[in-house]
């Protein structure tokens, strides 16, 4: 039987250098990309602070995801066309390219997604996008990401 300090089905090794480790201290820098709480502002207020596809207006959840992505393209960083108010699950599933948005604004999923995960994707979803009144995800930018999405999908997986 294993002691209370060793998880079974995990190397012994593993765990004891693991422990070990425990006692260092590891300094980080943070860096922090600048404008980045202003867009998330500006994202969440063009959309009341609730998800665009959920309408969940904890703002705890949500996120201010960019449609072409910060490092694509600097010039578009700070564009309200360029972000949409996501929860953090489809924000998650959004910037991984897993899911887009066509011209009418409905979600698309990746075609390597699972069923299964497809199914809980769309639950509590709503059919298309919940658009804000004033800077509308502009459809080229919608366009790229689903250019991104379709480059993703015909990559080898990684080992």
């Amino acid at each position: 039987m294993p002691s209370p300090q060793q998880t079974p089905g995990f190397s012994e090794q593993r765990q004891a250098n693991w422990i070990a480790k425990q006692s260092e201290v590891t300094e980080r820098t943070v860096v922090q990309r600048r404008g980045q709480s202003f867009f998330r502002e500006m994202i969440l207020s063009n959309y009341r602070s609730r998800c665009a596809l959920t309408g969940i207006d904890d703002t705890r959840l949500l996120t201010a995801n960019h449609i072409v992505g910060w490092q694509e393209d600097d010039a578009q960083r700070f564009y309200p066309e360029n972000g949409i108010c996501l929860n953090a699950l489809h924000d998650r599933a959004f910037d991984r390219h897993l899911i887009s948005f066509d011209d009418d604004y409905r979600m698309i999923m990746a075609d390597d997604l699972p069923a299964e995960s497809k199914r809980k994707l769309a639950v509590g979803a709503s059919e298309r996008l919940q658009l804000p009144e004033r800077f509308l995800p502009d459809p080229a930018y919608l366009q790229h990401h689903r250019q991104r999405m379709a480059e993703r999908q015909s990559m080898p997986p990684l080992d």
